[in-house]
């Protein structure tokens, strides 16, 4: 996919991320895997570095997180509980991707996906 803007991929992600269940559940894996050692085990937010969670979603999104990661099914209400809170963190997962090499600025564009893949 191709964007011409942070802002418009913000958008899509967002999108994205809510509308389907799996991107949901990897949304979510991905912004806990960013918070840190810390923060992981207390379910709190311990560090201000624009990483993981905000304090209100911290313990909630967390216990789901680590519910997921030990390979149990997430019921319809955590579900709910992800998808009204996970679009806010669709900056830094784009951030997180930037980082990563998944996104690359091309000319004036940025470039995500196949789109990336047939460079």
């Amino acid at each position: 996919m191709e964007y011409t803007s942070i802002k418009a991929m913000k958008a899509a992600m967002a999108a994205q991320i809510v509308a389907k269940p799996e991107k949901t559940l990897r949304a979510l894996i991905t912004i806990y895997n960013a918070q840190t050692a810390d923060e992981k085990s207390s379910r709190a937010v311990n560090t201000c570095n624009g990483r993981g969670f905000t304090p209100t979603d911290a313990g909630i999104l967390s216990g789901i997180a680590r519910h997921v990661l030990a390979g149990r099914k997430v019921t319809d209400k955590q579900m709910d509980a992800v998808r009204s809170r996970i679009a806010k963190y669709a900056g830094q997962l784009v951030r997180q991707s930037l980082a990563r090499g998944l996104i690359r600025k091309v000319g004036r564009v940025y470039l995500y996906g196949k789109a990336l893949e047939e460079l």
